[in-house]
């Protein structure tokens, strides 16, 4: 996790990240700023929030803009590391505002409000339940 304007973001902070088209990266924010970038995040309790404004401005202007975000308790940095992705039953989520009001299972294309744990890495999201 590479921290950045000298803001710090501790494992266990309330955080909302979202996928970052210029860097490449996913955006760690606290409040309203940045306070760091990773190519993987997981984050516990967590859940969905997609700004409705936000996803009505990218359907009239045709242009990307930051209204999508995942909502939670950040864990890690490295779900591999943690065997995050032995701890459940993994799925696949996906958010595309041309198709979908909110984010979607990939396979089921069922709304998802909330989930246990995601990971986010590669670009993609990945939730589970754990029971």
């Amino acid at each position: 996790m590479e921290q950045f304007k000298g803001r710090t973001v501790e494992f266990g902070d309330r955080v909302k990240v979202y996928y970052d088209l210029h860097g490449n990266t996913f955006s760690i924010q606290k409040g309203q700023r940045v306070h760091a970038k990773s190519d993987a995040v997981v984050i516990e309790n967590a859940t969905f929030e997609v700004n409705e404004n936000g996803r009505k401005k990218v359907l009239e202007e045709g242009k990307k803009n930051v209204h999508a975000k995942v909502n939670g308790l950040i864990s890690s940095v490295d779900p591999d590391e943690d065997g995050v992705f032995e701890q459940g039953i993994v799925r696949e989520a996906t958010y595309n505002p041309f198709k979908y009001s909110s984010f979607v299972d990939k396979e089921t294309e069922e709304p998802i409000e909330q989930a246990d744990v995601v990971i986010l890495q590669d670009k993609r999201i990945f939730f589970m339940s754990i029971a």
